[in-house]
């Protein structure tokens, strides 16, 4: 849970993306990378499909 909130945070201030992205745009991108699309696909028994009763 603390890497949902934390890593937008960290990867805009430690990156410096304030001068051309807000932190909403790196919370959105972070939310992309972090959900279901990447992370699921690296690690499909984490976060069940929501086919799964197939």
């Amino acid at each position: 849970m603390l890497i949902i909130f934390a890593a937008p945070y960290l990867v805009w201030r430690l990156f410096r993306t304030e001068y051309y992205a807000p932190l909403v745009v790196v919370q959105i991108i972070g939310g992309i990378i972090l959900g279901p699309g990447v992370l699921g696909h690296l690690f499909p028994t984490i976060t069940p499909s929501c086919s799964a009763s197939r």
